[in-house]
Order: C-alpha cells, then sequence, then structure tokens
C-alpha cells in the first residue's frame, strides 16, 4: 500500500511539472499590419502529442516546453502549419508573434550582408526568409523578447521560423 501510495505521488507531481503554465503577449500580423485575433486557433504537434493553447485577446497561455515541435495556427477556415519550431526559444516574458504576408514589399531588406533576414515594416522585428521566389505567402512564428534596457539602447532577443503557406504555380 506504501509503494503504490508513493507512486501515485510521484507520478502527481510529475504531471504538475509537465504542466506549468507561462503566459505571453500575442500579436497576429497580417498583410503589412498588426490585427485583432479572431477565430485563431494555435496548436502544438510533436509525434505523441497535440496541444491546443489558449489564445485570449492579446495573451497566450501555453505550457512551457523545452522541445521542437511543428505549430499548426488556424484562422477562420485558414491552416497554416509550421515544422520544427523551436519552443525552448520562448523565455519569461517573450511576445509571440503569429504573422501571414502576401505582399512581400513589407518585408524590408536589412543589409546586404545578410539577405536572408527581413524586417517587418517599421516594426524592430526580424525574420528569416528562405525560399521567398517559390512562395505566393508565406507565414511565421516569431519569439520576441526584451533583454536588456538602459538610457538609449534596448537589446532584444528574437528566434523567428517561417514556411510556405501558398507556394507559386508551377508554370
Amino acid at each position: 500500500m506504501k509503494l503504490v501510495t508513493a507512486l501515485l505521488l510521484f507520478v502527481f507531481s510529475y504531471s504538475n511539472a509537465q504542466n506549468e503554465i507561462s503566459n505571453h503577449e500575442f500579436k497576429f500580423y497580417k498583410n503589412g499590419k498588426f490585427v485583432k485575433s479572431k477565430k485563431l486557433e494555435i496548436y502544438f504537434i510533436n509525434a505523441s502529442d497535440t496541444i491546443k493553447v489558449d489564445v485570449v485577446s492579446n495573451e497566450v497561455k501555453m505550457p512551457k516546453l523545452e522541445s521542437v515541435n511543428s505549430v499548426l495556427v488556424i484562422v477562420g477556415k485558414n491552416k497554416y502549419l509550421i515544422s520544427e519550431v523551436d519552443l525552448s526559444k520562448v523565455n519569461e516574458g517573450s511576445t509571440i508573434i503569429f504573422g501571414v504576408e502576401k505582399n512581400f514589399s513589407n518585408l524590408i531588406s536589412v543589409k546586404a550582408e545578410f539577405p536572408k533576414m527581413r524586417k517587418l515594416g517599421n516594426e524592430n522585428i526580424l525574420l528569416k526568409v528562405e525560399n521567398l521566389e517559390q512562395a505566393k505567402e508565406i507565414c511565421f512564428l516569431v519569439f520576441h523578447s526584451k533583454v536588456k534596457e538602459e538610457p538609449n539602447k534596448k537589446e532584444y532577443k528574437m528566434y523567428s521560423k517561417m514556411a510556405i503557406s501558398k507556394p507559386k504555380s508551377a508554370k
């Protein structure tokens, strides 16, 4: 009986550790501007599990995960899948940004030395883009966190992952 009680106590404490929830500011970027996230659902998917993330207004409540997952975002009737997202990059206080972009002129080149890096319009948000010439539309996920703030200086840490949501038609 003592063994069963100890085993149940261990399983209960282990499952509680797995369910630690973190809250993050959430922003939805669509074609050059931030918009309200109506009818938006987020799922983390790995080989053995699917976790639905709570999106309430401008906040995301999600379990703390240290793994690489696919992220499925459903906006209305549209589904966007971004593979191999490293969720360990979500820091305490991170802002999570999900975006969809059709107008690639909104993605401004940063420097010639970094041809794959683009800035989202006038925002201080960078995105690593690949195979843009093959895309009609892209979707992306950015984890943006302030690292240090001093007078006249702010430092940020960013992680981004993108996917082609609508490829160009083959001619």
